[in-house]
């Protein structure tokens, strides 16, 4: 396809362990670029694995016809696969770092227009500060999960086998919560269940809450890197006030000591998303980048 030996697929558990060792060999630690991620939403994005020896991309219809993730993987390969790609006019690159955007900028100078996309912007969090909440800026949270726990008869349980059930019941409810809001049109039903039932090949770690002893809140992730964990899926089956915030928080106490950082993902330019990602009190985010090809008239 590109001068380089790809295989173009439909992604599958079986290629988990290939795209991970490529991405991280490339030391591409963010959550779009993750075997988990890509996975759980090919169906929903419209996703085309192409992969070979050092190196991967993903076509995503879902963004339009040519439209690709950033490829992953040995330089020169990344360039051919660009230089390649560069002759269909429609071309279209997203989910880039700042180093895929200097990259860009380096090897195809005045070929690509890049601009930021706050709203795929992912944020990172310092887990042992999110895990202590001390401080006048952490405040606001606190109050939060004083308020579910004098509120609400509350329990936490890890998310094991035998709890799949009762996750994705929390999910279902919420969904029909947004329907009934209006927001259903930013729904992740159908990945947020495919993450829970591959909860084992995902390394899939979440725990749920119980309140009055009901299954009612479910936060879980996956991880990134050795010192980073993803948070992608945070769900209740209402809203309670506090709740959401005491579960992200039991979600990184219970979290492996060894994870010192915790990746929210975006926030979809949603306002009310941003502004709770916001009040968790980010150390800063991975910037996110597309690149449209310039016509050349």
């Amino acid at each position: 396809m590109t001068g380089i030996n790809i295989i173009e697929k439909q992604l599958a558990l079986e290629d988990k362990d290939k795209v991970e060792s490529i991405r991280k060999k490339y030391n591409y630690n963010t959550s779009s670029h993750t075997f988990a991620s890509l996975y759980i939403w090919r169906k929903t994005m419209g996703e085309i694995l192409c992969i070979g020896d050092d190196f991967y991309t993903v076509k995503c219809e879902s963004k339009g016809k040519n439209a690709w993730f950033f490829p992953c993987g040995e330089e020169q390969k990344q360039k051919s696969f660009v230089e390649k790609s560069i002759k269909n006019k429609d071309f279209y690159l997203c989910y880039m770092r700042d180093e895929d955007k200097k990259f860009l900028e380096e090897n195809f100078k005045n070929k690509f227009l890049i601009t930021e996309i706050e709203s795929d912007n992912e944020y990172i969090y310092d887990r042992e500060a999110f895990e202590k909440l001390e401080g006048r800026k952490y405040a606001a949270l606190r109050n939060h999960i004083r308020r579910a726990e004098r509120d609400n008869e509350l329990a936490v349980e890890l998310i094991s086998k035998n709890k799949i059930n009762d996750v994705i019941n929390i999910i279902k409810d919420w969904e029909k919560l947004k329907t009934e809001d209006g927001s259903i049109e930013n729904t992740d039903e159908i990945p947020s269940i495919k993450l829970i039932k591959n909860f084992d090949a995902l390394s899939v770690y979440g725990i749920i809450v119980k309140v009055n002893e009901e299954p009612f809140a479910v936060v879980a992730g996956f991880p990134i890197s050795e010192d980073t964990f993803d948070m992608c899926l945070a769900k209740q089956k209402s809203n309670l006030s506090g709740l959401s915030v005491f579960a992200k928080h039991q979600f990184v106490v219970n979290l492996d000591k060894k994870y010192k950082f915790i990746n929210a993902e975006e926030d979809l330019g949603i306002d009310g998303l941003r502004i709770m990602k916001k009040q968790m009190q980010p150390i800063g985010q991975i910037k996110m980048y597309d690149g449209r090809l310039l016509s050349d008239d």
